[in-house]
């Protein structure tokens, strides 16, 4: 157990100020195979919301999140470490590669 690892991070952040039923410090043991399901699905929510809350101008991204607080989390974890936001782009389904926008 690590004890900065088991605490939700943003508690002050509106969305998860009263959100006692997130507990990061109950783990979850899965295989390979659904931790990449699992990241694949939260990763495109997030390149979408990201998509709409870029076009839109607005400050509230939570709004293109549609409720998924996974989603949501992410972007608050990617704004604290920037160096990680390589990693948060869209997937090629063929070949299950991160795709680079610039190519």
């Amino acid at each position: 157990p690590d004890e900065t690892l088991d605490k939700l991070l943003f508690k002050d952040d509106y969305v998860f100020c009263n959100r006692d039923d997130i507990d990061p410090s109950k783990i979850i043991n899965h295989d390979w195979q659904t931790l990449r399901s699992i990241w694949k699905s939260v990763n495109a929510e997030y390149v979408a919301a990201l998509k709409k809350f870029t076009i839109s101008g607005t400050h509230a991204f939570f709004s293109y999140c549609n409720g998924k607080l996974d989603t949501y989390y992410l972007r608050k974890h990617l704004s604290r470490k920037p160096e990680l936001n390589k990693h948060a782009r869209p997937i090629n389904a063929t070949r299950g590669a991160a795709v680079n926008p610039n190519q």
